[in-house]
């Protein structure tokens, strides 16, 4: 599934697509399903972020170290 399909399609279901492997990433349990990746959310946005985020990609609200 594309990784835009699957933005929309988490805003109603509570999923987003992992920033490490595009799995899906419920919203409820901050881990990859398909990675097992655990992965941090922007505080802002709700957007998941990557490993090393200093800054949100999407946003660019500062990450919490």
């Amino acid at each position: 599934m594309a990784t835009e399909e699957l933005s929309k399609q988490g805003e109603d279901s509570g999923a987003c697509a992992c920033p490490f492997c595009d799995g899906v990433v419920n919203m409820g349990a901050p881990w990859c399903a398909t990675c097992e990746v655990e992965v941090s959310f922007c505080e802002a946005c709700k957007e998941p972020l990557p490993m090393d985020a200093t800054e949100c990609p999407k946003c660019g609200a500062e990450c919490k170290a």
